[in-house]
């Protein structure tokens, strides 16, 4: 277990290599995850779980983060989450605070309650499922680009999604959406992934490889 819980701490470079523990982080202002090179070079974030708390400050990567549990980020109102490299791989991510949030995951990714109070962008390279209730503040896109292949590629579930001042845009190829979604006065989007698929509106069957079902009842 790596456990750095001051305050005051205040690094620009975070990487961390803790396969099977747990890491928690917190700097008073904002760091980057990437490589620091010292007797062994270190690159990037692997963990079990991570925990990362910044004092409204800035959080990027220019290097991949592996968590296989679930990873929390708590960076204020102010501080800007910006996790877009491509071979990222979570488990599980929980924004706590954050303001303008960008989440990039190779394969499928579970998101948790996340507020974010600017845009949120988050993109799953497999199914991306929402296991809390999701907030933001601005534009909200949520894709999946896995092809569907007769299963769902977004799961909304029961968790609701708002967004108070942005359009909302919703892309997979099949998709459930079971919670509530508000965006009042703001455009909402859903779209599929894969140009060309049908789009069957009012649906009542199952899901169909190369067609974005969403039933009347998705769509009260």
């Amino acid at each position: 277990t790596i456990n750095f819980a001051d305050a005051n701490t205040n690094v620009a470079t975070l990487a961390v290599s803790n396969a099977g523990e747990a890491v928690t982080f917190r700097d008073d202002t904002g760091l980057v995850i990437a490589a620091v090179v010292a007797a062994a070079t270190v690159t990037g974030v692997t963990a079990t779980t991570f925990n990362l708390t910044t004092a409204d400050g800035a959080v990027t990567d220019t290097a991949a983060l592996a968590v296989t549990g679930t990873t929390t980020i708590a960076a204020g109102t102010g501080g800007d989450i910006t996790f877009d490299e491509g071979a990222n791989n979570f488990g599980t991510v929980v924004i706590t605070t954050g303001r303008a949030v960008t989440l990039v995951d190779t394969n499928a990714l579970t998101l948790g309650a996340t507020t974010a109070s600017g845009l949120l962008s988050v993109t799953a390279g497999g199914v991306l499922t929402l296991s809390g209730a999701v907030s933001s503040g601005g534009t909200t896109v949520l894709t999946s680009t896995a092809n569907d292949a007769g299963a769902i590629t977004f799961a909304q579930g029961t968790q609701t999604i708002t967004s108070t001042s942005g359009a909302l845009t919703i892309t997979a190829d099949d998709m459930t959406l079971d919670g509530t979604i508000t965006a009042t006065g703001q455009a909402v989007t859903l779209k599929s992934n894969t140009g060309g698929d049908t789009i069957d509106i009012g649906s009542t069957g199952t899901t169909t490889v190369d067609r974005l079902e969403l039933s009347n009842a998705e769509l009260q």
